[in-house]
């Protein structure tokens, strides 16, 4: 038998206009009845597996920092539905996006790596787990590299971040074990602060974060659910903000805290 090889080696020219072809994408992208995000997205991982030969690099070289940018940009829309946390580990839209994104980072030059890992930070924290965790792992991991961390600050930062969330989803998990979700009005008021705090702290790495939106992942939510029926049931407490429901939450979920009202005085009218 004989065997062929057919080598494909994609030409692009310098002068190929990256944010023309953006454009495009973004169009599609937001037509998800013609299954434009998912054309988009299998359009994209074509592009960035195809080989190319080193004397036409500059313009493939921009035309991936560009992808990576947009598969970061819009990863909501490319994996529809994953970021919720009861279905982010069934994304495998949102897994192919941060292996692609992973390898932009540990192969590309500063500018793409720059921008492979702020797409990636931004992915973890849409993402609950086991994506998250696994992009945790893979910063860890790249934090070790020999001046890694002195030329792209985001790690550190980031990774303290999800420090801070692990280590309340530690405490939130622990006493859920232990008291179900019997929690007392003080606890509830806890987490409340808890998860407007880590939500605060999210929005430098990803300024438009979905609504309803819990860093703190599917567990939280069933409590702060909770603290918001408490509050309306009981009278004794109000909500400084109270979210309207959306399409995809039957419920209202407290955003910030729970305060404790004021007993009427005599002095009071």
């Amino acid at each position: 038998s004989v065997k062929f090889t057919i080598e494909c080696v994609v030409t692009v020219p310098n002068s190929t206009n990256v944010d023309l072809v953006l454009s495009v994408l973004e169009t599609w992208v937001h037509r998800p009845n013609n299954g434009g995000p998912e054309m988009v997205l299998q359009a994209i991982m074509c592009i960035l597996d195809l080989p190319y030969s080193p004397e036409h690099c500059e313009g493939i070289r921009r035309i991936h920092k560009g992808l990576y940018w947009f598969i970061g940009e819009f990863c909501l829309q490319l994996a529809p539905g994953g970021w919720q946390s009861a279905h982010s580990e069934r994304s495998i839209a949102a897994q192919s996006i941060a292996v692609q994104l992973q390898q932009g980072a540990s192969f590309g030059d500063y500018e793409q790596r720059s921008v492979c890992l702020a797409a990636l930070v931004k992915l973890a924290i849409l993402f609950d787990d086991p994506l998250r965790i696994s992009i945790y792992a893979f910063m860890a991991e790249f934090s070790q590299i020999e001046g890694m961390q002195a030329s792209h600050p985001i790690i550190n930062s980031v990774l303290s971040l999800f420090d801070r969330i692990y280590s309340a989803k530690a405490q939130l998990h622990s006493r859920v074990n232990k008291e179900g979700m019997q929690w007392s009005n003080e606890a509830l008021m806890q987490l409340a602060r808890d998860h407007a705090i880590l939500t605060e702290l999210s929005k430098p790495f990803c300024p438009r974060l979905p609504k309803p939106y819990f860093p703190l992942g599917s567990t939280s939510e069933g409590l702060i659910a909770l603290a918001t029926q408490r509050a309306r049931a009981a009278g004794s407490l109000s909500l400084i903000h109270i979210s309207e429901p959306t399409r995809l939450l039957s419920i209202s979920y407290a955003v910030f805290c729970l305060k404790k009202k004021k007993k009427n005085t005599k002095n009071d009218h």
